[in-house]
């Protein structure tokens, strides 16, 4: 999911950032603690979503799932189209290897080129509340900058990949709210994901019940401020767990990534 909005920030650009609401849930302190439906195995394969600002497609992106055991490798590319690169052009790639009991990542490295910027990132979990990490900024020739970074939390902390799993994972019910911090490459921030209601979408030609999960970002200084904010993810609920779409409002206008289709190893 984290992966998807990532995209959708490199793609067109972040969301407002506003005052955070509080909440009065707590974080988990630890991944096992999660309510996950032990029967959710996804498949090994390639996700192929477009990416729509104000109806124009405007890029599209692939998550592409690989399991060996308990072990899963989450890898995710973005682009935009060609007949808009004169206006923006933007790269994005992004691979994590993870374990799913509990779940955490292993490693993560992101590649990201915003025009003549470019930016990796390499973050190592160590321990489950603790990241490593690396990043490394060129523009336009001149010297790369490279700044290593160490961030702790006060539970664990997820990728924005792992985050992608954990959604699909969850057994969830409306009302429920799941809080725990995510590391997206950059910055260390708290999530919030709600469960805001049920509903049916049509996906090709097919009604599919889902359940509406409301994400934000939340930063950890004062005053603390929240981004994402008006998205929405819509989870399939039968046995696949697909995310089919996310909505969202940010200043440039409605953003809509929405899945092609799926095609299996």
């Amino acid at each position: 999911m984290l992966a998807l909005f990532s995209i959708i920030a490199g793609l067109c650009q972040p969301a407002i950032a506003v005052m955070a609401p509080p909440v009065d849930e707590k974080r988990k302190t630890s991944s096992a603690e999660f309510l996950v439906d032990d029967e959710f195995h996804p498949a090994s394969g390639t996700y192929y979503y477009d990416v729509f600002l104000a109806n124009m497609r405007v890029g599209k992106a692939t998550i592409n799932v690989k399991q060996n055991g308990d072990e899963y490798t989450i890898e995710v590319s973005a682009k935009t189209r060609k007949v808009i690169h004169s206006l923006y052009k933007v790269r994005y790639r992004g691979e994590t290897e993870m374990t799913t009991d509990p779940l955490l990542p292993r490693s993560t490295t992101i590649e990201e080129q915003t025009g003549s910027k470019t930016k990796k990132y390499h973050a190592e979990f160590p321990e489950p509340n603790r990241v490593t990490s690396v990043r490394v900024e060129k523009n336009d020739g001149k010297p790369a900058k490279r700044v290593e970074q160490e961030f702790l939390s006060e539970s664990f902390v997820l990728d924005p990949f792992s985050t992608i799993f954990l959604i699909r994972s969850l057994k969830w019910q409306v009302g429920d709210v799941e809080i725990f911090d995510v590391y997206t490459g950059k910055k260390h921030y708290e999530l919030q994901l709600v469960c805001r209601a049920e509903t049916v979408m049509m996906f090709k030609g097919e009604k599919r019940p889902v359940w509406e999960i409301i994400p934000q970002t939340l930063s950890l200084t004062e005053p603390r401020k929240v981004k994402l904010s008006g998205f929405v993810i819509y989870l399939s609920q039968d046995k696949s767990r697909e995310i089919l779409k996310i909505t969202g409002e940010p200043s440039i206008g409605r953003v809509v990534a929405r899945m092609r289709k799926f095609v299996e190893d």
